[in-house]
């Protein structure tokens, strides 16, 4: 799979490196792993098999060799030789066809997973790349045109799959976020924990994934 066109940040991530925060790592890793693991499912991928995540601008692939994909989490225009390419359903890609998928239409990230999975180098038991330490394969930084990927399909699915508008409803319905206590929780009096839980807060845009930092009654 080679990279005509990176977008905009696009980083190879599975779902991440457990156990290694006390040395300062962030577990990395896809900032939507839902939808990581339901185009790893529609191809019959292990759920952590690591995937192209691609942020607000989608990237340019042609496929050297045949494979099946998935599109997966928010709405990217993509076409495969200029035909739309859907969200949440296997599509075939035949030796030479090229993916471009182009500016987001809603949400931040897609994913695109490949029949296999992107092969790509496991350090510390993740092939996610971690940018603020160089950390994974692309280490020097997002992906850059040029760059080409192998993958493990040796055989392609049976058939194609997609996912039920019912499961997605579900998997994606808008709603409070469920909070749980913490281990600094009695550092904050009752007052303050109420205030917490009875307002509402924004994601501002100096959030990353270590963490969201929030808008709204400190």
């Amino acid at each position: 799979m080679n990279v005509l066109s990176p977008g905009f940040l696009t980083t190879v991530q599975d779902l991440g490196r457990d156990h290694y925060a006390h040395l300062g790592l962030s577990p990395s890793g896809a900032a939507d792993a839902v939808s990581l693991r339901v185009g790893n499912l529609l191809l019959g991928n292990p759920p952590n098999a690591p995937a192209l995540e691609m942020t607000l601008v989608g990237a340019t692939v042609e496929f050297g060799s045949a494979c099946a994909i998935a599109l997966a989490g928010s709405g990217f225009r993509a076409t495969l030789d200029d035909m739309p390419v859907p969200r949440w359903q296997t599509v075939f890609v035949q030796p030479g066809q090229t993916l471009q998928c182009g500016p987001a239409a809603s949400g931040a990230r897609c994913y695109l997973c490949v029949s296999g999975g992107i092969l790509v180098e496991t350090i510390l038991s993740s092939s996610s790349a971690y940018l603020q330490v160089a950390l994974g394969e692309n280490r020097a930084g997002p992906l850059r045109s040029g760059e080409s990927f192998k993958f493990g399909g040796v055989s392609l699915p049976h058939r194609a799959l997609s996912a039920k508008p019912a499961v997605l409803e579900y998997l994606f319905k808008p709603g409070p976020l469920r909070v749980t206590d913490g281990p600094q929780l009695q550092l904050f009096t009752a007052t303050e924990r109420s205030l917490f839980a009875s307002s509402i807060y924004g994601v501002k845009e100096e959030s990353n994934r270590m963490g969201l930092r929030l808008s709204g009654p400190p």
